[in-house]
């Protein structure tokens, strides 16, 4: 299998797990009685439409190289337990959802550069796993702000 090929299955496979990330917010979000929740949902949506639209205007070189600099974890998410989306879903459970959502993400593209055997597409599988992991760590920093400072 060329190069080429195996950055373009790894990229359609990313963008289809961004895509489904949209439609379970959004699912959700068709849910919410909550104004603020019903928001705060689509909000993450138009984040996960934002990565599919990075995928897509990918430039493998920068994004390779910005794959070396590790991102730190306050590791939240090893913590906090996340239910499912429902009806008069909590900010503090909505953004536990979406740290352990994110958290998945990073394993799986973990795991996945684990396994490849081209080390192209490994370096590539690692990137997308730093930038899940950035992602987690927004959403780690939101819950640090509202629900643990707070309490």
């Amino acid at each position: 299998m060329s190069n080429a090929k195996s950055y373009e299955q790894v990229l359609e496979f990313a963008i289809e797990r961004e895509q489904e990330a949209q439609r379970d917010y959004e699912a959700a979000a068709r849910t919410m009685k909550d104004a603020p929740m019903r928001d705060a949902l689509l909000e993450m949506a138009e984040q996960e439409r934002g990565h599919e639209t990075k995928l897509r205007g990918l430039n493998i070189a920068k994004f390779l190289q910005a794959a070396q600099k590790p991102v730190p974890s306050l590791d939240i998410a090893e913590y906090v337990v996340a239910g499912e989306f429902h009806p008069g879903m909590s900010y503090p459970e909505l953004l536990s959802l979406a740290m352990q959502r994110e958290k998945a993400a990073f394993r799986l593209y973990t795991d996945l550069a684990r396994i490849t055997p081209d080390p192209e597409a490994r370096a590539l599988l690692k990137a997308l796993a730093q930038e899940e992991a950035r992602h987690k760590l927004a959403f780690e920093i939101e819950y640090d702000t509202h629900v643990l400072q707070e309490n």
